[in-house]
């Protein structure tokens, strides 16, 4: 199964292809494994996926807890980003161009945030965040780069500058040089980041 992830403090969150986000606190004792056989990794403590099936009251019960801890995308899950300003926040994009901002204090009240204008309909397209965590990015199938403000949802940049997919994106995390010096991309620019795709490498910057 492909899925993404990434773990936050005790919790791995797992992005599913049918859309599930799952969020798993690796100190639970998980006993079901997917194909309902018991494996060395249930044994040693990893995170299973959800049994297809399971017998028994109190397991239904354990079952119907699970669930509520459930987030669904409109489609499958290609990108999860963690916020490290509140381990709470995380950020969520599917594969048809739908990104949203999740509180997982209130999973059940489903995203606290969208981002409308992303074009993807099938491909894995990263999703970054800046330094600062103010600001959000990712490029489009339609080969636009697009940034939105993390805090209201507003589109504040797109622009198409290749003809080809951006499979990388990279927020600068310093704007000095090895020695110490500054960078000659540091100009007293609102932002600036890196993007890759076949046709090259870019940098990109606000004004």
């Amino acid at each position: 199964c492909n899925f993404a992830h990434f773990v936050q403090g005790n919790v791995v969150l797992c992005g599913l292809r049918n859309g599930s986000i799952v969020p798993v606190d690796v100190r639970e004792r998980h006993s079901n494994h997917p194909t309902g056989r018991s494996s060395p990794s249930t044994a040693r403590g990893t995170v299973p996926m959800l049994s297809a099936r399971h017998n028994g009251r109190g397991r239904n019960q354990a079952d119907k807890a699970k669930s509520s801890r459930v987030i669904s995308m409109p489609s499958a899950v290609c990108s999860l980003v963690s916020l490290s300003s509140d381990e709470h926040y995380f950020l969520g994009s599917s594969m048809d161009g739908s990104i949203k901002l999740f509180d997982l204090r209130l999973i059940q009240k489903g995203a606290i945030q969208s981002y409308a204008g992303h074009v993807n309909s099938h491909n894995n397209l990263p999703l970054v965040v800046d330094p600062s965590e103010t600001l959000l990015m990712s490029g489009g199938e339609d080969c636009t780069v697009r940034i939105w403000s993390i805090k209201t949802g507003e589109q504040i940049f797109a622009k198409s500058v290749a003809d080809t997919l951006f499979t990388a994106l990279c927020w600068p995390e310093s704007n000095l040089n090895l020695d110490g010096s500054s960078s000659l991309f540091d100009l007293n620019h609102s932002w600036g980041a890196w993007m890759g795709s076949r046709d090259g490498l870019f940098y990109m910057h606000g004004t």
